[in-house]
């Protein structure tokens, strides 16, 4: 079976294009309409709460998300053979949402939060490569309850948006996985998912994908983490928006992205024409990502439809480009995952990219932050590009 030019691949990608676009529209719904109700520093508390929970999910996860697809490879009843970890990981959810219904907080928001991600990327990892339509439902349509929900409610706080947030996706996780059980007929292989061998799994293949994450997680975070941290007397509110809106077009531009792994995973062979096709691929992304969002700024600042939390027009473009390329080095990275090789490569280019964008935010002052770290991840996308070519003749 041949690999899949890049037109193919956004072909196949329409339905989650079309989940994406939804999700999409709900999250310029939410930075338009809930926003503005949101009282002053509740947005930067959201954003600090959500990036802090990010980084706990991914730690939690320990790569196993980037790691199921390929242990799962597309076979249902290996994906079955999880189960019970899903279950485990359920309850705990639920709890969790009971202790935050009652004692409202930062902590238990951010506990809440951790397991509701951590959850979803278990599951996701364990669909991903059994049915990308059930995967695709699963990452985007929490946005689209989330916004509705929102819509009806009165939000003015940060625990409201967490505790929505939370609800959604835990209704989406249970849709999803029910849609997988029922079509799950015969024995699961119970050996592969015990936990022996998911610790082997994780210390053999799942580290470098657990650390990888967490640099990634730092540098696209860093913004709204490290000014909190240090206390930096910066407006915290206009980084969270610029953030937000980055990471919107970040996951509009990963649907392509998610499909190629999903596909790489079941180990299709791959040549010189298919790693020729991932650098075109990933530099038609970002230049169709960049031009489209920053079209999109100067609309919404014509028509006035930018809230009072939005930042100037300067660091809000810079902050586009530099979101707009993260899927191109993601699409770099899962080809490498999927094929095993460079890993520790991958590693290293991960921990530049967070080291020396900590380092702009230390040095640099905030209008430049985003586009220092854009031209970072420029050299680093290219330098690993360059550095993989021998591996595909």
């Amino acid at each position: 079976m041949s690999f899949l030019s890049v037109s193919q691949l956004l072909k196949e990608s329409l339905h989650g294009l079309t989940l994406k676009s939804f999700a999409l529209l709900a999250r310029v719904s939410f930075l338009i309409f809930i926003v503005p109700t949101l009282v002053q520093g509740e947005l930067g508390i959201y954003i600090y709460i959500s990036s802090t929970a990010l980084i706990v999910a991914t730690i939690g996860i320990l790569g196993l998300n980037e790691e199921l697809p390929r242990i799962v490879a597309g076979d249902i009843s290996r994906a079955a053979s999880y189960f019970t970890w899903f279950y485990i990981l359920a309850v705990m959810l639920v709890v969790s949402l009971v202790v935050m219904v009652i004692y409202p907080g930062t902590l238990t928001g951010v506990v809440l939060l951790s397991l509701t991600l951590l959850t979803n990327r278990f599951l996701g990892g364990l669909i991903r490569s059994v049915d990308v339509a059930i995967h695709e439902r699963q990452q985007n349509l929490p946005w689209v309850i989330f916004i509705c929900i929102a819509l009806i409610l009165q939000i003015d706080t940060a625990f409201d948006l967490i505790l929505i947030m939370s609800i959604a996706i835990i209704m989406v996780q249970w849709w999803s996985f029910i849609s997988i059980r029922l079509v799950f007929h015969g024995d699961a292989n119970d050996d592969i998912a015990s936990l022996s061998n998911i610790v082997r799994q994780v210390l053999s293949n799942g580290a470098e994908k657990l650390i990888s994450n967490l640099f990634v997680m730092g540098a696209l975070r860093g913004p709204v983490l490290w000014p909190v941290w240090l206390g930096m007397g910066v407006n915290l509110d206009q980084l969270a928006f610029a953030v937000s809106l980055g990471e919107v077009v970040t996951q509009f531009g990963s649907i392509p992205v998610n499909r190629a792994y999903s596909r790489w995973c079941n180990f299709i062979p791959m040549h010189y024409k298919e790693w020729l096709n991932t650098l075109y691929g990933g530099m038609l992304l970002w230049v169709l990502l960049a031009s489209v969002s920053v079209m999109a700024i100067f609309f919404a600042q014509y028509f006035d439809f930018l809230p009072k939390q939005a930042p100037d027009m300067g660091l809000f473009i810079s902050a586009m480009i530099f979101y707009s390329l993260v899927p191109a080095f993601r699409l770099l990275r899962y080809l490498l995952w999927s094929r095993g090789i460079l890993g520790i490569y991958v590693v290293i280019a991960s921990f530049i990219l967070f080291g020396i964008s900590a380092l702009i935010v230390f040095s640099l002052p905030v209008d430049y932050w985003f586009i220092a770290s854009a031209s970072l991840l420029l050299i680093v996308w290219l330098t690993l590009t360059a550095g993989s070519k021998k591996y595909y003749k």
